[in-house]
């Protein structure tokens, strides 16, 4: 399943996606919450990247990641609402992680949930563009 008007990715934005990804389950493994906290956002902003890369979505240029997550999801929302639903949970979790890791204010409970939000956004961002 794809969405139109998106481009090829490049090998380097997928792997440095696969490297952030291996490092959240790294410091969930090791229960250093705040990295992978700071390492999910890292992540998400990777699947970003990966969208947009080689041009992304027509017609759309932005180097702002949370503009371009916005962005993403109206492209997905308006051509299957439930999908962007989905992608809209993951954005907010992964915001919400990144400002975790500047304070401090998440308990661990949350820090896991958040994480499994995200990555199942990253997961369906590459079901939908990759």
């Amino acid at each position: 399943m794809g969405v139109s008007g998106v481009s090829v990715k490049s090998a380097t934005d997928l792997d440095t996606l696969a490297y952030y990804r291996r490092m959240v389950d790294r410091s969930l493994r090791r229960g250093d919450y705040m990295y992978a906290a700071e390492y999910s956002w890292m992540a998400y902003a990777q699947a970003i990247n990966v969208v947009y890369s080689d041009g992304g979505i027509e017609g759309i240029a932005s180097n702002d990641t949370i503009k371009m997550a916005q962005q993403v999801n109206e492209v997905v929302f308006s051509a299957n609402a439930e999908l962007g639903a989905q992608l809209r949970i993951g954005f907010h979790a992964a915001r919400s992680l990144r400002q975790h890791f500047c304070e401090a204010d998440l308990p661990d409970s949350e820090v896991e949930r958040s994480v499994r939000e995200v990555m199942g956004a990253i997961d369906l961002l590459r079901t939908l563009f990759c």
